[in-house]
């Protein structure tokens, strides 16, 4: 059975905790994702994307 794009989303998101050095900690979410590294062998990079106020 295939994953619509929602339940596809839903296994791709994640929480994310930072610790300021302050001391202050701010949480929210960021998904996977994979950029094409490199054409000829077909190769990814995973990254995380997330909002610059998370971090």
């Amino acid at each position: 059975m295939e994953m619509s794009i929602t339940e596809q989303l839903q296994y791709s998101t994640i929480r994310i905790e930072c610790e300021h050095i302050n001391g202050m900690i701010s949480t929210g979410t960021g998904y996977f994702f994979k950029f094409k590294e490199n054409e000829e062998n077909g190769s990814y990079m995973p990254v995380v994307i997330t909002n610059k106020h998370v971090i």
